[in-house]
């Protein structure tokens, strides 16, 4: 991921974050903690404890490896990803 990918990635999860908790809450108690337990990876990329979910470009090699032919992301966000393959 480029540098400023890093960074879109990093903005939009902390806003996701806080607008779910303020839908959830009201208030903005649980962003807080997000930031205070330095949770975003992107933005603390070294923290340990934090899963590192593998590369977008890993992934799909996986899967063509496991036989998939086709491979398509259906949905991203915040640097989150739901992706999938087709077996023809």
């Amino acid at each position: 991921m480029s540098p400023t990918g890093v960074k879109l990635a990093a903005n939009l999860w902390d806003s996701a974050v806080l607008e779910r908790a303020l839908q959830t809450d009201n208030s903005a108690d649980a962003y807080k903690t997000f930031l205070e337990l330095r949770w975003n990876l992107y933005h603390f990329p070294d923290k340990e404890g934090v899963d590192k979910p593998s590369s977008l470009f890993q992934q799909p090699k996986w899967l063509e490896l496991a036989g998939f032919e086709a491979f398509d992301v259906y949905w991203m966000n915040a640097g989150h990803v739901v992706f999938g393959g087709m077996k023809y």
